[in-house]
Parts: C-alpha cells; structure tokens; sequence
C-alpha cells in the first residue's frame, strides 16, 4: 500500500513521469500483480500512455513472470522472453474498466476461470455475484458526495482485474476504487437502514475496545445487523462476496479501505488489522485455489 501511495503521489500530485525500476527484482508476487497493474493502467487512463514506465529485471524468471502478467506490455516494455518461455507460466491476465455498471464484465471474467480452472456451475454463479456485488457497491456507496472524494478525477470510476495461474492452482480476482472508504460511508449506510442497524452498529463498535475507528467501522461493515435493511432484502454485498471463498478449497478475502484491512478466511474467520498508512480507496481482493482439470 505505501508504494501504490508513493507512486500515486509521483503520478498525481508531482506530475512526474513514474519509473518502476524491476532490474533488481527477483521474486514476483501473482497475488499483488493485479494490485500493481491496475495502478499502472489507472495513471496511464487519467495521464497519457507515456506516463509510467519502467525497466525489466535482471533475473530470467522474474522477467517470465512480468511479461506473462502483462506488465511488460503495459509499462511499455520490450518483451525480451520467448513465447516458450511465458507459456512456462500457464498465467492468464485481464484488467478492465469503467463508470456505469455493466453486467457483462462479471460473466466474461467468470467464463475465463471456468476453462482456466474447470470452475462448477456453483463456483462460477458465484464469481460473477460477487464481481457483480463489487461494482453495486461501488456505484451506490462509494462516490455519491463528490466533495469527500480524494481523487475527484476518479468519479464512479470502477477497476477489475484479475490473473489466472494455472502454475500456482489459482486465480487472483481484485475490484477497486478511488471513492470513499468503507469506513467513511458504513455509519450512513446504517442510519439509512433504520434505528435498529444504527443500534447494531453502536454495539459492534463498543465491543471492540483497543481498536481504530477505522478497523471497528470496517469489522462493522461485515455485519448483517448493521447492513442487513428490516425486509430482509439488501445489505449482503460483503457478506455474498466472502462467501464465495468458502466455494474453493484455498480461499481468502482481503480488503483495504480507509485505515483498516480486512482478511477473511474460509469459514467466517474474520482478521482486521489498522494499516500504517491509510489507503484513500477500496480495494477488494479474492485469492481462489482449485486444482485446475487434468
């Protein structure tokens, strides 16, 4: 998170040109690609498509895992590994965005991962539901008072981005946005919802003495008393996003937003945890393990 801030910073408030340097890099993480990619594609959409780039590492397999994510070609480097080479790293990559909610992204995405990873018709239902509850809760939460925005440029504006490792028996899903976190929206949300919510929310917060604002409104935010509207109905995105980790036999659940981060492993089991540096956003992240068809 503090190097997405630094080159944000770079990017936005400098006006620099952004270098990544990679010569160095040995170790590639498929897991935080999506993270790093969808950074990259964002200052080249709100710049100009010479405004990051970088350089290739050093190290012949980190170089593989680069091109094979798609960060060569999205820095604009030259791809120096072979064809051969990046087939080694049976690793799919795809980042799209957007402002209004279109319902063909989730069902495009989740069509990807059934042939990558031989999905059931359960898994991949429940794929694009929760892509799906990402970019409802986007465009209903996240920017609709344009004053408390950080990045007022980045208006409704929603990302996805996702790799397919079939080397690594998974797939990294992530949803984000330059809106307001989490934190900052989830005690309207619950005043909207009723007096009961309100209540519920109140009680969450009190119960977890010792933590940030930040880490008890997002903990909140997980619970269907403080979401959930009295019909019954609405108020189960991040509820219907967990559970689809509980459909792969290696799941998790990370989500950044405001000050806080939030892991959610299969079962229920809830981490939250402050972070160092505030995170002007939310990012959504699903790690999906599953032996891929033999």
């Amino acid at each position: 998170m503090r190097f997405l801030q630094a080159v944000r910073k770079v990017a936005f408030v400098r006006r620099a040109h952004v270098i990544l340097d990679f010569r160095k890099t040995e170790l590639i993480s498929t897991e935080l690609a999506p993270l790093l990619a969808a950074e990259i594609a964002r200052i080249k959409a709100m710049r100009d498509g010479n405004a990051v780039t970088g350089y290739s590492p050093n190290d012949a397999e980190a170089r593989r895992r680069l091109q094979a994510l798609g960060l060569f070609k999205a820095l604009g480097i030259h791809e120096v590994a072979s064809t051969e080479e990046v087939e080694k790293a049976n690793e799919q990559f795809e980042i799209k965005t957007g402002i209004a909610l279109d319902g063909e992204v989730p069902d495009e995405l989740a069509e990807e991962f059934s042939i990558a990873l031989g999905l059931s018709v359960d898994q991949r239902r429940l794929i694009e539901k929760a892509f799906k509850e990402a970019l409802e809760n986007i465009s209903e939460h996240a920017y609709y008072d344009k004053a408390r925005i950080a990045w007022p440029a980045e208006q409704g504006r929603w990302w996805i981005c996702c790799v397919t490792s079939i080397e690594r028996k998974g797939a990294f899903m992530l949803a984000c946005d330059l809106g307001m976190t989490i934190p900052a929206t989830i005690k309207e949300t619950a005043a909207k919802r009723g007096p009961s919510n309100v209540a519920e929310l109140a009680r969450y917060v009190a119960a977890n003495i010792g933590r940030t604002e930040d880490e008890k409104l997002l903990g909140a935010a997980f619970q269907d008393g403080v979401t959930r509207r009295a019909d019954g109905k609405g108020g189960r995105g991040l509820g219907k996003m967990k559970t689809l980790i509980d459909e792969f036999p290696d799941g998790r659940l990370i989500l950044w937003s405001g000050g806080a981060k939030a892991l959610i492993e299969p079962g229920g089991k809830m981490t939250i945890r402050r972070l160092a540096q505030p995170f002007y956003g939310t990012y959504v992240m699903w790690h999906l393990g599953q032996e891929p068809i033999t």
